[in-house]
């Protein structure tokens, strides 16, 4: 015969009505009516039942509020890391990929596109693979950029007149043996170029590597003078 006060009684008595409900369930399951404490036992089930139905949705609530909050978190990981590819793949020669955090078809598409000319595997999704090999091709700042000024920053441009193209050209090239895909070195490149009187040369330096917009052709031309 099971005892029930010493229980039963100290698990109630400490609040946790959950695991008094159990207690009390096998208690009378396996006492029966002829349970010594029966009609006590029944009493307090009764009296715990609902305060324990109320700790459940308590809990539940708890656990939903948890995952809700988990899966934010995650959401906000994954925006981040494709604002960061959207970022990396501006400065790899797809301007017109808008960093929004969002996956969209433009996206994809550069995605898929700077994949193939790494000849990784094509999916035009974001993976390891492709993060990596995206880091890889942006450089930090080189003497390119210090010779013809930063893409991405206008405010920062040197007047294309001003740029020190012999040395500037000999540096873009240098960078470009390193660093082929990092567009922001070939539209350095380019603007050397028309520096030194070769604006045909400039034009086919980008033609090949970065998407041209009205932006970029106001950046290379309208500071040309």
């Amino acid at each position: 015969m099971l005892c029930f006060s010493s229980r039963q009684e100290r698990l109630y008595s400490t609040g946790d009505a959950i695991k008094a409900r159990e207690s009390l369930l096998v208690y009378l399951n396996q006492a029966g009516r002829e349970g010594r404490y029966y009609d006590e036992a029944t009493n307090l089930f009764l009296e715990v039942r609902a305060q324990a139905a109320a700790e459940e949705a308590r809990l539940a609530a708890l656990l939903q509020e948890r995952e809700r909050a988990k899966k934010e978190a995650a959401n906000r990981a994954k925006a981040l890391r494709i604002r960061e590819v959207q970022t990396l793949l501006s400065q790899a020669g797809f301007p017109k990929t808008p960093v929004t955090g969002e996956m969209n078809g433009l996206t994809r598409e550069a995605l898929a596109v700077f994949q193939v000319r790494q000849s990784l595997r094509i999916s035009g999704e974001i993976t390891t693979e492709t993060i990596r090999a995206l880091k890889a091709a942006i450089p930090p700042e080189l003497p390119c950029d210090q010779y013809a000024a930063r893409p991405f920053a206008p405010d920062e441009f040197i007047p294309t007149l001003k740029i020190d193209y012999v040395n500037a050209v000999t540096a873009c090239n240098e960078a470009l043996r390193d660093y082929p895909a990092a567009a922001r070195l070939h539209v350095q490149y380019a603007r050397s170029l028309i520096a030194a009187g070769r604006p045909e040369d400039a034009e086919r330096a980008i033609a090949d590597h970065v998407e041209i917009d009205i932006h970029l052709q106001c950046t290379l031309w309208l500071n040309s003078i």
